[in-house]
């Protein structure tokens, strides 16, 4: 008999590193144990692993409310022009000053783009330190433009309420913290030509967001009223057979009101409503159906509208 396939009554274990194959073939089993109940326990809990425990953060910049400040408008002051190409000390240390306050909580104090608020915008703020990307440009006249209007669909949001001679020292100042294009002079003329900077600017009042959609929202609910009251006011008319052609007609009540009280209600054109009605009634609030009806009771029904409206 082959020696190496010999019995042995009882194994050597001291003798089991010496054989590779051997000790593989006693380890083996326990391995692959150990495999199937960590493999079971990855797929009894794939969903619980796979769950991402980093906290989500806001990076929708319209979350941000930048609110404007109250101002009452006028003429603002000309601008000196040759500050642009020359800016002096004074003017760069209170843009320093202008764009810590407005700025750097989004761009940071160095321009880095890295202020407490950049975590929370998407995109994220410029870095005035790197050269390429810019998504106005970054001449002087550029970047007046860009605090001018602001820039759609990001953080950055227009600060046309800074006066002119203010967002000039702003933008000196970021000029100094890097190598940025020399201020051409016909750059200077078509900004004065375009915004009169040297006449002086026409600033506008300003009221807060606030107030604003305050505001908005008074006006829209007094709308609605009105166009509540005139609905009333054909329902509650007297040859009911209108108001019933009114209801059972009209898609959207307080359409029609608006329609025709904007197209109809001045000139008193009964043909031209019939024939925009016919045309296309359900731009003009009404149902397909309403085509159907004989020519004097529309013009009752425009009767009747013309009447609620005056």
């Amino acid at each position: 008999m082959d020696e190496k396939n010999s019995f042995e009554p009882e194994i050597n274990f001291k003798d089991l590193p010496k054989s590779p194959s051997r000790l593989f073939g006693w380890i083996f089993p326990y391995y692959a144990i150990l495999f199937l109940i960590v493999g079971i326990y990855f797929v009894k809990n794939m969903d619980t692993t796979s769950f991402n425990n980093v906290p989500a953060i806001y990076t929708d910049s319209l979350e941000i409310n930048v609110d404007v400040a109250v101002k009452k408008g006028g003429i603002l002051p000309a601008v000196d022009l040759g500050l642009i190409s020359n800016p002096t000390n004074e003017m760069i240390e209170k843009g320093n000053t202008l764009y810590q306050t407005n700025c750097a909580s989004c761009h940071g104090a160095e321009g880095n783009g890295d202020g407490i608020a950049a975590a929370a915008l998407n995109p994220k703020p410029r870095n005035f330190h790197q050269k390429d990307g810019w998504t106005n440009g970054r001449n002087f006249s550029n970047i007046f433009n860009t605090l001018q209007k602001g820039v759609p669909n990001t953080g950055m949001i227009a600060y046309e309420f800074i006066p002119v001679a203010d967002r000039i020292a702003i933008i000196q100042f970021i000029r100094k913290m890097t190598d940025f294009p020399e201020v051409a002079n016909t750059e200077i003329a078509e900004l004065d030509q375009t915004y009169s900077l040297s006449k002086g600017v026409i600033s506008p009042n300003n009221v807060s967001l606030e107030t604003a959609t305050k505001k908005i929202a008074e006006e829209s609910h007094l709308v609605e009223s009105n166009l509540n009251s005139i609905i009333e006011k054909v329902n509650s008319n007297s040859d009911q057979q209108i108001a019933n052609i009114f209801n059972n007609y009209v898609l959207d009540k307080q359409k029609v009101i608006s329609i025709f009280n904007r197209d109809f209600a001045q000139n008193k054109d009964v043909d031209l409503f019939i024939n925009k009605l016919i045309t296309s009634p359900t731009a003009n609030g009404f149902k397909p159906s309403i085509i159907d009806l004989p020519k004097d009771e529309l013009v009752k029904l425009f009767n009747v509208l013309a009447n609620a409206i005056s």
